[in-house]
């Protein structure tokens, strides 16, 4: 669901921190960052960003999930040794579970949440650059590159953006929590 509405990287996402992940009500973001003492690597450096957190996942739980953990790695329990780290992992496993349902084609991988998210927004208005800075795409031209720069530091101007994203979910419950 994060790939979905953020369309970050799976690399970017199963290395997050719950200190990544801004739960403030109103203000819940990611920021997809490096830092070498965590292990974080980005692909670029273009690719550091605060993205706005859409309101679907809010909805579902995923802020109630950040704080019931402990300060660390947000998906603890996700294998982090060999190739490619956690990412890797986590990539293996999505082939399978894809596989699984019925989708077999290599040309649809986790990477094709970045492809969706990135024509979804343009489609639904948001410019190349707006686009861009949700995504961490380096863009073509000193425009885009600029202005993609400026505002993917600053997720709250980028929140009316990601909300431009619609995808059938809202068939989805809410989590339930329960304590144990």
């Amino acid at each position: 669901m994060i790939a979905c509405y953020t369309g970050a990287r799976l690399t970017e996402i199963a290395q997050l921190w719950t200190d990544d992940i801004a739960t403030k009500p109103g203000m819940e973001a990611f920021e997809f960052r490096a830092d070498a003492q965590r292990g974080q690597q980005l692909k670029n450096t273009g690719s550091w960003r605060a993205v706005p957190m859409h309101p679907e996942l809010v909805r579902l739980g995923f802020c109630d999930y950040v704080k019931a953990l402990p300060k660390g790695s947000l998906f603890p329990h996700l294998p982090k040794e060999g190739k490619n780290g956690a990412g890797g992992q986590f990539g293996k496993w999505f082939g399978t579970f894809k596989s699984a349902k019925g989708f077999t084609s290599p040309a649809k991988s986790f990477h094709s949440f970045r492809h969706l998210v990135a024509t979804e927004l343009r489609l639904a208005g948001a410019t190349d650059a707006q686009a861009d800075a949700i995504t961490g795409h380096a863009g073509n031209g000193v425009g885009r590159q600029v202005y993609a720069a400026t505002i993917r530091r600053k997720a709250e101007q980028l929140r009316q953006v990601i909300e431009l994203l619609e995808f059938p979910t809202k068939q989805i419950p809410p989590s339930i929590h329960r304590k144990q």
